[in-house]
């Protein structure tokens, strides 16, 4: 079956929660699979969660994944029924910000993980470090069984001998040192996780892209239709923006079918963009006029700030200090 279909399932009109189905023959793969927090606030709060012994079930009725057959075996209990449909062969995460991979710890262990080194290397420290919750078991997993008198009702195991299961995950290039981190259980538990060399089932090009978080990447996947482009965010006034040009040089150098990009700021008025530079700069200048203490708050995971911050310190004399 030549050409290709482009299904979106979610992120149309949003910031962020992408789902974006690409098929191709006989592949299938989304791009991006993110929590939509938009449509999630709505619905939940901080002690008011999707309930975890249910697997996938209030997600799918609340329409906040796709109704389709791709999720993991472990987390579907007995009363959902959902449609018959090939499986997904891959899932390409552009970066590690929850709203573009918060919900790929759902799909099924069939379905492969692409992604950037750094990205990888981010996901499987986020998992290391926070409590257990299938949404974000990407790296690896601990497998749920059904309860002994409701099939329902989806309980963690109870044996902590058992090893802790691994996803394929596929990077561009296996640097020692995350061989190294991919080993390392954070329990007491063995861990069977594996890491690859790979792009995913379609010919594929990815560059890397100036983000608030390092390992940020644009794909260019070769479908029956020609060359389909998905940029995940990118911006260009950090200190990666010559990594968003020449993308942008290259890609267009492939004449792609489909270019998917991000809207954030396109109904923006504004014409002038605050470089990081410029929040160096300023940030500088106010600690200089002040003594003692100064409180810093930004987004998670915001590398780049934080070594804005980690400058700032130095050359003001002051010790930086990290929340855990």
């Amino acid at each position: 079956m030549k050409g290709a279909f482009l299904t979106v399932y979610d992120g149309l009109d949003s910031i962020g929660g992408n789902k974006i189905l690409l098929e191709s023959g006989e592949i299938r793969v989304f791009l991006d699979f993110g929590i939509n927090f938009k449509r999630h606030s709505s619905l939940f709060a901080e002690f008011l969660k999707p309930r975890p012994a249910r697997g996938v079930h209030d997600l799918l009725e609340l329409g906040l994944i796709p109704p389709l057959p791709i999720y993991r075996e472990d987390l579907t209990p007995s009363d959902l029924d959902l449609p018959c449909d090939r499986p997904l062969d891959a899932v390409y995460l552009s970066h590690a910000h929850l709203d573009h991979w918060g919900c790929a710890g759902l799909l099924s262990l069939q379905t492969t993980v692409c992604c950037s080194a750094m990205t990888a290397a981010i996901l499987k420290g986020v998992q290391d470090v926070r409590r257990e919750s299938p949404w974000e078991e990407v790296a690896y997993l601990s497998r749920r069984e059904p309860d002994e008198d409701d099939s329902r009702v989806l309980n963690s195991s109870r044996n902590r001998n058992k090893p802790l299961e691994g996803r394929r995950v596929e990077v561009p290039e296996l640097p020692p040192k995350l061989q190294e981190l991919w080993k390392q259980s954070p329990q007491t538990r063995p861990l069977n996780a594996e890491l690859s060399k790979g792009s995913g089932p379609l010919p594929c090009k990815l560059w890397e892209v100036d983000h608030s978080i390092p390992g940020a990447t644009a794909f260019a996947l070769e479908t029956g239709a020609g060359w389909v482009v998905y940029t995940g965010d990118l911006r260009m006034h950090g200190t990666g923006g010559h990594l968003t040009e020449k993308f942008l040089e290259e890609a267009a150098g492939l004449e792609p079918r489909l270019l998917i990009i991000e809207g954030t700021r396109v109904g923006r008025k504004e014409e002038r963009r605050e470089t990081e530079g410029e929040v160096y700069r300023n940030c500088l200048e106010i600690c200089e006029g002040e003594r003692g203490l100064v409180v810093a708050d930004f987004s998670p995971r915001n590398f780049e700030r934080l070594e804005t911050f980690r400058r700032i310190a130095e050359e003001t004399g002051r010790e930086l200090a990290v929340l855990p």
